[in-house]
């Protein structure tokens, strides 16, 4: 599950990174979600061949530093939409990977992927 959200958050950080430009909000928070952006669609790229404990790592870390981003808009005073919007998908991300981490299917004899 951890894979299609990447995707989806790559997909939620560039409409933020697109809807930014030629606003009145600091360029330095969209060209941030721009570059998570790109790190959520690379991360959902390789997470098939990561292990495990990677696949928690990254999505882990991505989510902190996006919402660093969005404690850092705030502070700066930017427009409300852009750190909401940005809290909103790092706190969405984060909350299906750490689902994902607590309800996946593990070896109980079943015949579910173990790591899908």
């Amino acid at each position: 599950m951890v894979r299609p959200m990447s995707f989806l958050l790559g997909f939620w950080l560039a409409l933020l990174f697109v809807a930014g430009h030629n606003m009145l909000v600091p360029q330095s928070l969209v060209r941030a979600d721009g570059l998570a952006a790109l790190f959520a669609v690379i991360g959902g790229l390789v997470s098939p061949f990561a292990s495990r404990r990677l696949r928690l790592i990254g999505p882990v870390a991505l989510s902190l530093g996006l919402f660093a981003v969005a404690f850092v808009g705030v502070l700066m005073k930017s427009k409300a939409w852009l750190p909401f919007g940005t809290f909103i998908g790092a706190a969405v991300y984060l909350g299906v990977v750490l689902a994902e981490r607590i309800w996946s299917p593990r070896d109980r004899g079943t015949m579910a992927p173990a790591d899908s």
